[in-house]
């Protein structure tokens, strides 16, 4: 899986990084070691090489190649830039005399949102009559001004690069700019509290000083949003929450903490594919902490207390598993009240039953070779909980990438288990219709009533490949995927249910891959224009989707016109009102195996 992942990086980001295709042994081989890391060749299946392809002809040179160059050139720029007027020096090396622009930050914003503190302005920016390097520092200047002295981030993602004639080239590009404050109070020179910019800028370019030193000649702004927050909307509870809490230091740094003294025969591994599960297990009405962990560190099960504080009950709970654990679920199985506890681990999936006190004694397993996670539902309105057990590909495989980018069948079966009572469960998959095509790779899964018909229906996300939508008609499932309009074929990594425009029909909000440099390249005129696959690798590219309900079994792709797919390396996003309005958010956690040094992707 986590070469897998490692050569999307390849054709996402290995263009610009130079990056070579290669990738690491799988986490079940315990020889490997940190400094191994992009050690091993990935084996490409024929189907991918010429996927490939399509991105090595752009290293190689050509139109698509020089847009690589010249993004990299404009990004130094753009960065000088931004530091020279920090630092109140000049910007004509970087800026023609004759540039024309517009306002960076527009006069004319208004409200298009407010509510308890929080407001969103936007506006349309008006084309300047003042030209060259000093009318843009104005305005520079003027835009970071309302950040105040503390600006804690400036960004410039482009996603467009290409040439213009001989001399010239252009560009688009995302700006992120924020900077943030004490809760309430007014920064130097700018608003209280924070203040984001999201801003997108169309950008040309001369080249008659060489494909290094571009010199900007026109910036327009075509989108700009600012939002700012009078007090503070989110705190920081963790440090407090595990106030007095010892093994708090196991669980707060990441995997290069423990990376170099973990034993690999316990399953450790570096891409961190480890969740958490909520739920009350002592009836106190307060939902307590399940963590899973690394192979070789014990799992963790932690007490909710009135005060809001955890309290640490794994030792002797019977719940403090060694196994590698990916996903854990605390739901009721026998209907007797309390609530047990499944675990995911490398091998298998275990039950374990509550007593309604924090103590779990083991009831069963069931094997799996290479779990991501499992979801649960009572599918056939028997009354017991059954689970769908999510997985991925085999341990043998690990050093493979799949059978196609955006089209794999190399994928371990998922599993619907049956709950029949006393923790006895049946796997029901070909019995019920969840066998057919049932070999993607497929990160998560998640069950809702989408067509209001009174049972549960299934949405498996999967990687590389096309989604699945399982329709329950009676207990019985019929996939509907492309009749719907949810294939959504790209880098499923996540999936969430919710009713965001409160019409009374489920949305379907999925996780996927943004990126940049596929967004550049693919985009590009001169990217295979004649490739029937172009679409499906520029789709791969896009970011997160969301579905909107139609009422009629089929769903509308809003996501552009909603602005919803810059999740970046999103992973499990989930709706749900973080304000209070009654309104659906989103909230889409991202990113992936990062270290201190830029040579590590």
């Amino acid at each position: 899986m986590r070469a897998r992942r490692l050569a999307f990086f390849c054709l996402c980001a290995g263009i610009a990084l130079g990056c070579s295709q290669e990738g690491h042994r799988s986490a079940g081989q315990a020889q490997i070691g940190a400094e191994e890391l992009g050690g091993v060749a990935i084996s490409l299946d024929k189907q991918v090489e010429q996927e490939m392809a399509f991105f090595d002809a752009a290293k190689e040179g050509g139109e698509v190649g020089l847009g690589e160059v010249l993004n990299s050139s404009a990004g130094k720029v753009l960065s000088s830039i931004d530091k020279a007027i920090a630092a109140g020096e000049g910007i004509g090396d970087y800026v023609s005399d004759g540039a024309t622009l517009t306002e960076l930050r527009p006069s004319s914003l208004s409200a298009k949102w407010e509510r308890d503190g929080l407001t969103v302005l936007a506006g349309e920016a008006k084309p300047l009559e003042a030209r060259g390097p000093s009318a843009l520092a104005q305005q520079w200047r003027a835009m970071r001004q309302r950040l105040g002295e503390r600006v804690d981030m400036v960004k410039f993602k482009i996603i467009r690069s290409e040439a213009v004639g001989t001399k010239g080239f252009s560009t688009a590009l995302y700006l992120g700019a924020g900077s943030s404050g004490a809760d309430g109070t007014q920064q130097d020179g700018g608003p209280a509290g924070s203040v984001q910019q999201n801003a997108k800028w169309a950008m040309e370019w001369d080249l008659s000083q060489g494909a290094d030193k571009p010199i900007l000649t026109s910036l327009k702004v075509e989108e700009f949003e600012e939002v700012t927050r009078a007090r503070q909307f989110l705190r920081e509870a963790t440090e407090s929450v595990f106030s007095g809490v010892e093994s708090f230091e196991q669980i707060r740094y990441g995997h290069e903490r423990w990376w170099g003294g973990l034993d690999f025969s316990m399953g450790a591994n570096l891409s961190g594919h480890h969740g958490f599960a909520f739920g009350d297990i002592n009836n106190d009405g307060l939902d307590d902490l399940y963590v899973c962990e690394p192979g070789g560190l014990p799992n963790r099960l932690y007490l909710h207390q009135p005060d809001g504080r955890l309290k640490d009950i794994s030792e002797g709970s019977g719940a403090e598993l060694l196994n590698d654990t990916s996903s854990a679920l605390i739901l009721d199985l026998d209907n007797d009240g309390n609530r047990d506890l499944v675990v995911g681990t490398a091998s298998h999936v275990v039950f374990l039953k509550g007593d309604g006190k924090g103590r779990f004694e083991p009831r069963g397993r069931y094997r799996v070779i290479m779990l991501t996670s499992m979801a649960a539902a009572d599918y056939d309105r028997d009354g017991l909980v059954d689970l769908y057990l999510c997985e991925y590909t085999s341990s043998g495989q690990a050093n493979s990438t799949s059978s196609s980018i955006y089209d794999s069948d190399q994928g371990l079966p998922n599993t619907l288990l049956k709950n029949e009572g006393n923790f006895q469960f049946r796997n029901v998959t070909d019995e019920v219709g969840l066998g057919a095509n049932n070999n993607r790779q497929t990160f998560a899964a998640a069950w809702e009533d989408y067509d209001n018909d009174g049972d549960q229906d299934l949405y498996v996300a999967n990687d590389f490949g096309p989604n699945q939508l399982y329709r329950n008609d009676g207990g019985k499932f019929v996939e509907v995927a492309a009749q719907a309009g949810v294939q959504d074929q790209a880098a499923g990594m996540g999936v969430s249910w919710g009713d965001y425009d409160r019409d009374g029909w489920m949305d379907l909000y999925v996780t996927n891959m943004w990126s940049s440099a596929g967004n550049r390249v693919t985009y590009n005129r001169f990217f295979k224009p004649k490739a029937a696959n172009t679409r499906n690798l520029q789709y791969f590219a896009r970011g997160n989707s969301l579905f909107e309900n139609q009422g009629d079994g089929r769903f509308k792709d809003v996501t552009q016109e909603a602005r919803a797919e810059m999740g970046r390396f999103a992973w499990g996003a989930h709706f749900g009102d973080l304000n209070g309005d009654g309104w659906l958010d989103i909230i889409s956690p991202n990113g992936f195996i990062t270290n201190t040094d830029a040579d590590d992707l």
